[in-house]
């Protein structure tokens, strides 16, 4: 028993240390490049940041990274940018911040793109941006020092549901697809999302159109499926990490397990974590912090990339 207890006392420190360091690295965290032109759309460019680890640490390999902002985005002049984690909704931007640093802490290279959003656009705007972002990267694998068969995703909230469409979505080219994904308290089949969630706005912004008492058959209904994560699953799918606080007051837990068994039925490999306490972007990091290390070894595992 004693050795048990120094066992568990010695991982309980580890992961500590390691959520510390990640929470230090954020506080340090600067895009290496702002504003990288990825695109245009309606005469207006779409941008990206990108954050490199440190010389002689790189994996020459790259994860596209979304923040949460429930596909909406202010439509005033002075505005941040979503990929500038600047909104004020705090702690939502330091945890974005915090999961960036872990992987450039990895010795990834991480993308932060922008993509237009509701109310001025609807789906399948934001997911058209991503795709187009994650070619981008792709096709300027050399500039950046990745390889580009070793590109991943992750994010949060509705960042996490643009990137795994991109892990598990059959209609989208070569070149946008991603090798492994991780998601934060993301919703992963709209149509139960819409029907459980403490509120749908976001939703109905982003989709354009609600679909309370509409039949299984509606055109609108098979928008929203097409839109989800759990409608394009197949065996060939991405890896999925999904993370999700089991107190998420804005999506609830049962998107995270739904989406679970449904990976599990089609066989794709996935790793449910579900943090102690944790809400939608609140009680996630500090003595809670624990899952960024499942976090960064996820990626370890399935991105391994190309050691110096």
């Amino acid at each position: 028993m004693p050795q048990q207890r120094t066992w568990k006392t010695a991982l309980a420190c580890t992961l500590a240390l390691v959520a510390l360091a990640s929470a230090a690295a954020a506080s340090e965290l600067k895009p290496v490049e702002r504003n990288v032109v990825y695109g245009m759309a309606s005469g207006a460019a779409l941008l990206l940041d990108t954050y490199q680890p440190e010389p002689g640490k790189s994996r020459h390999a790259g994860v596209v990274f979304v923040p949460g902002s429930g596909w909406f985005a202010s439509e005033g002049y002075d505005s941040p940018a979503l990929k500038d984690m600047a909104s004020g909704w705090q702690p939502g931007d330091d945890l974005a911040r915090a999961m960036i640093a872990a992987l450039v802490d990895e010795g990834y290279t991480v993308f932060v793109p922008s993509h237009r959003a509701s109310p001025a656009h609807r789906y399948p705007a934001a997911a058209d941006d991503i795709a187009r972002a994650v070619a981008f990267v792709r096709k300027h694998a050399a500039r950046f020092d990745i390889e580009p068969a070793h590109l991943g995703g992750a994010g949060t909230s509705s960042g996490g549901n643009l990137v795994s469409l991109l892990g598990v979505r059959d209609d989208v080219p070569q070149a946008s697809k991603l090798q492994v994904i991780a998601t934060l308290g993301s919703p992963m089949e709209f149509v139960s999302y819409f029907e459980t969630a403490a509120s749908s706005a976001g939703l109905v912004s982003y989709m354009g159109f609600a679909i309370g008492f509409l039949p299984d058959s509606h055109p609108y209904k098979q928008a929203y499926r097409q839109a989800s994560t759990v409608a394009h699953l197949d065996t060939s799918d991405a890896p999925h990490l999904l993370l999700h606080g089991s107190i998420d007051e804005l999506v609830p837990l049962s998107q995270a397990n739904d989406a679970a068994a449904a990976m599990q039925a089609r066989g794709i490999e996935h790793k449910l974590i579900v943090i102690p306490g944790g809400k939608h972007s609140e009680h996630l990091l500090g003595a809670n912090g624990k899952w960024l290390a499942d976090y960064r070894a996820w990626f370890g595992q399935h991105l391994p990339g190309r050691k110096q």
